[in-house]
């Protein structure tokens, strides 16, 4: 499944980034199978477990079959677990290009500059404006957008003077937010879209996220519990002065909370004086 699969009956071919547009979700899966992060990283797994076929010296050093098998199972493992979430991993790329989407056309991050072209004996200085943008299908790009000449505005002599004009910075923001919305309309699919396919996904996929972070809290809870049990076993063979040294000891140290050096003398003060009752203790 990719990008591709997700929305069909859409040309992606038609298609044409200082906001800081940095993904999570949206370059794990790519416009196709082929492509992305995923689709990377299993091919430089599998071309890592490839025969070698070098030189006899090398051969020496590099055994074909060290770790293989391992590596194998692992790969397949990520794979079947990249595989049971991918529908909704790339539903959430879409989701996180459609929010990069809306922030640059909330926000217009605009580069405006000049291009100097010629036609015959006259020269014309053409305004250029760039902004960044994301597709659906294709992620970062850079638009560019020619508006008129420089000496199409009268009055105006240069281009730092001309951006001095409040009307003449409206028109070029409002001429890219309509280059920008124009794409979108082409891509043809909507934030609706995308969250009706959030909905959709099996109950069963949704079970197994479910079911993951259950196992991962149950593990946690395990440690934890485990934890409380060495502790009051521990604590449970202490005897009167050795609770109260530890008990002072955490209210010191409470007290020093923001005096980190402060913290650790009392650190090593509790430590000989546990080493100092555990050794009159069986002296008796």
């Amino acid at each position: 499944m990719a990008y591709r699969d997700i929305i069909k009956g859409v040309d992606s071919s038609k298609l044409e980034a200082k906001e800081k547009l940095v993904p999570v979700f949206s370059d794990i899966i790519g416009k196709t199978d082929e492509d992305g992060l995923f689709a990377n990283f299993i091919d430089d797994t599998e071309e890592n477990l490839q025969s070698i076929t070098i030189s006899n010296f090398y051969q020496k050093i590099f055994d074909n079959h060290i770790q293989k098998k391992e590596l194998e199972e692992a790969l397949l493992i990520y794979q079947s677990q990249f595989n049971s979430r991918k529908k909704w991993l790339t539903l959430m790329g879409l989701l996180e290009r459609k929010i990069f989407q809306l922030r640059c056309i909330r926000k217009p991050n605009l580069a405006i500059s000049i291009q100097e072209q010629k036609s015959g004996e006259n020269k014309f200085k053409y305004i250029l404006v760039r902004a960044q943008f994301v597709t659906l299908f294709d992620g970062k790009k850079e638009l560019r957008m020619y508006m008129k000449k420089l000496e199409d505005y009268t009055g105006y002599k240069s281009l730092e003077e001309l951006k001095q004009s409040d009307e003449f910075i409206k028109s070029a923001y409002e001429a890219m937010r309509k280059e920008m919305n124009e794409i979108v309309k082409n891509e043809g699919v909507s934030l609706e879209y995308i969250l009706q396919e959030l909905k959709s996904i099996k109950p069963e996929e949704q079970l197994a996220i479910q079911f993951e972070t259950d196992a991962k809290k149950k593990a946690e809870d395990t440690r934890r519990a485990e934890y409380l049990v060495r502790k009051e076993k521990m604590m449970s063979q202490y005897n009167e002065e050795q609770t109260a040294e530890i008990e002072l000891h955490k209210s010191n140290l409470s007290k020093l909370k923001n005096l980190p050096v402060e913290r650790e003398k009392e650190k090593q003060r509790h430590k000989e004086a546990m080493d100092r009752i555990r050794r009159e203790k069986n002296r008796k």
